[in-house]
């Protein structure tokens, strides 16, 4: 799926609140109805195209929690505690945390932080993702409704009363037990938080204690400690830490009309720049707001799903881009922004042909199955042999430094024949070598290689080479920080190589790494 082929019924999930629900209109509303109009004229004088029979008038609608009535909501609960009770459909290989159909979508978005946030993708990815949810909702757990929003713009100075958060039987679950904290840190840690009065397990309502599995990769509330490898599995409670401070300073009317209708709206970049927050002016904008709202486990910035509140949150800010869209018609299919996290390490501009790619969540549907991951082209036409050979390499370094396993994969050996040897250890086999490379692939990497060598025979399946590398590495929350906390090493690579017979691609057998000198903080890649 092409992120230039969206489907019309997207245009409609972002849903219209009914207007009879409420005494007066407020400015969500007017927006809605205002965004409606421009489409309803639009698909009367042909400028917006009907597609496989969807159109205004029949496409499916996302609602509001505050509106829908206890009945929904419970459908919508029994839903979401089935995805909680359902067993993973992951490989166990690459994911070995997730025990539940929910990890599965926890760890899709693990796997992904670095390339769908901050890049020209954010707004199209986590669309396709919260659609991707819900139909495991509704083909998966026999939910029959469509993925409510929270809205934020309603109980802003006191979240403990929202419907979503009353600790109710119709509500998603309440504040968390007090812990003593102090607080948490916001904007890739330039925006301090104060503690709200939770920070514990979840206490209340339907999702009381509730247990999850993955994580905590970066976490930002005090005194939580982070697991060691991204996929680990961890079981324990949900954290929340519901906090006004965020809700009320960020998620406001004045910042909903600045990114549809103000300043941040003329364009693309402008808006989802405002979307995603100005950090560094301390600004921490509706998306981080949101997260930082709910607070706990929501708060990290890789495993954030683990809030089931997640996907209601997703739902309002792709409601904000719908409206966006809708109100701005001639910008509507417009990305900006590169496809990497705030352009670290420089990459290319994204583009609309680029592909959006969740296939490790084992959809069944066609509909996903013909997604294509732009990066993961392995096999490039008119290389000589020893440029095919040195692929193997850059295969895998740019895997790495794009966060694509396919790509870091594919010039891997990935049998038990494999072994990689870095300093006193040895790593001998693929699951081993899987799991040391996961230490490598939580962070954001650039790998700078240069002085390749290689030996090869004519006709041969066998090669050998030796390549020099600068590799600089930092974690993702620390990237944009003024202060040097990266980890850079320079390295020898003594690399055996055999020629697949199946695809024909050349992969890695034996991996040296002789480290010459390094910089920086240690402890990022050697504990």
């Amino acid at each position: 799926m092409r992120l230039s082929c969206l489907p019309a019924a997207v245009l409609a999930l972002a849903s219209v609140v009914q207007a009879v629900s409420f005494e007066k209109r407020d400015l969500l509303q007017n927006l809605q109805k205002q965004a409606l109009e421009n489409l309803k004229e639009a698909e009367a004088n042909g400028t917006l195209a009907k597609r496989d029979g969807c159109s205004i008038s029949n496409a499916a609608v996302r609602k509001d929690w505050n509106v829908m009535s206890a009945k929904e909501r419970k459908a919508y609960i029994i839903a979401v505690q089935c995805m909680f009770s359902s067993p993973s459909k992951s490989d166990p290989a690459k994911v070995p945390g997730a025990k539940t159909r929910y990890d599965d979508f926890v760890g899709q978005h693990i796997n992904q932080t670095t390339t769908i946030h901050g890049t020209g993708n954010f707004l199209s990815w986590h669309r396709y993702f919260v659609y991707g949810y819900e139909k495991a909702l509704r083909e998966e757990c026999g939910y029959n409704g469509h993925q409510p929003y929270w809205n934020w713009f309603t109980y802003q100075d006191n979240l403990k009363n929202s419907p979503v958060f009353d600790g109710s039987a119709t509500s998603m679950g309440g504040d968390g037990l007090f812990v003593q904290h102090n607080g948490s840190v916001g904007g890739a840690g330039a925006i301090p938080l104060p503690s709200g009065e939770g920070g514990g397990c979840i206490k209340s309502g339907p999702f009381k204690n509730l247990q999850i599995n993955l994580g905590p990769i970066s976490p930002t509330m005090a005194g939580e400690i982070k697991v060691t490898s991204p996929f680990a599995y961890n079981p324990r409670c949900a954290k929340r830490d519901l906090t006004t401070y965020s809700s009320a300073n960020w998620l406001t009317s004045p910042n909903l009309y600045n990114l549809t209708l103000g300043p941040a709206s003329k364009n693309v970049a402008t808006f989802q720049n405002e979307l995603q927050g100005r950090f560094s002016d301390g600004f921490l904008g509706l998306h981080a707001a949101g997260h930082f709202a709910i607070g706990g486990d929501a708060g990290d910035f890789f495993s954030s799903p683990n809030d089931p509140v997640f996907f209601m949150h997703h739902a309002m800010l792709d409601q904000v881009w719908w409206l966006w869209q809708a109100l701005h018609l001639g910008q509507a299919k417009t990305v900006a922004g590169t496809i990497t996290l705030f352009d670290n390490p420089p990459s290319r501009d994204a583009r609309l042909e680029d592909g959006v790619q969740p296939k490790t969540l084992q959809y069944t549907s066609s509909w996903f199955d013909a997604m294509a991951d732009p990066v993961t082209v392995t096999s490039l036409t008119s290389l000589n042999p020893r440029e095919a050979v040195a692929d193997a390499l850059y295969r895998c370094v740019l895997g790495i430094d794009s966060n694509n396993r396919g790509l870091f994969e594919s010039g891997c050996l990935k049998n038990e024949s494999m072994n990689v040897v870095a300093g006193p250890f040895t790593i001998e086999g693929w699951p081993a070598i899987s799991d040391f490379f996961m230490k490598v692939f939580v962070l954001t990497t650039t790998h700078v290689t240069s002085n390749i060598r290689i030996e090869l025979k004519d006709g041969a399946d066998t090669a050998s080479m030796t390549a020099h590398a600068i590799a600089y590495h930092v974690r993702p929350e620390d990237a944009l920080k003024p202060e040097d906390t990266s980890y850079t090493a320079s390295c020898l690579y003594f690399i055996d190589l055999v020629k697949d017979g199946n695809d024909g691609l050349w992969k890695i057998k034996k991996w040296e790494i002789k480290i010459l000198w390094t910089t920086g903080d240690r402890a990022l890649l050697h504990g």
